[in-house]
């Protein structure tokens, strides 16, 4: 299917009904998992090949603001705030 259809397509189910409801979601994950989940929310958010996929054409600047709080929340729930920014300076060294 080409590009321009499949983002047509994104846009329609984005843009259903229900869509922009907020959902409360009860989930026990690791630790570990949180710090995974936390820093590909960044990168993914981040990364330019991710711009190529017509799902990000249909992410607003609220989406990414809300993903962000997201990654933001596991880490708080989890304690891992001060660990993850430890980690990602460190990385950022290598």
């Amino acid at each position: 299917m080409p590009a321009k259809e499949i983002s047509k397509f994104y846009e329609a189910v984005l843009c259903s009904p229900g869509m922009e409801d907020s959902v409360r979601i009860d989930i026990k994950v690791s630790r570990k998992n949180i710090l995974l989940i936390s820093r590909l929310i960044e990168h993914g958010l981040k990364l330019e090949e991710n711009k190529k996929d017509p799902i990000f054409f249909q992410i607003t600047a609220e989406s990414f603001g809300e993903l962000e709080q997201v990654r933001e929340e596991f880490l708080k729930k989890g304690g891992l705030n001060e660990f993850y920014q430890k980690l990602k300076s460190f990385s950022e060294l290598a």
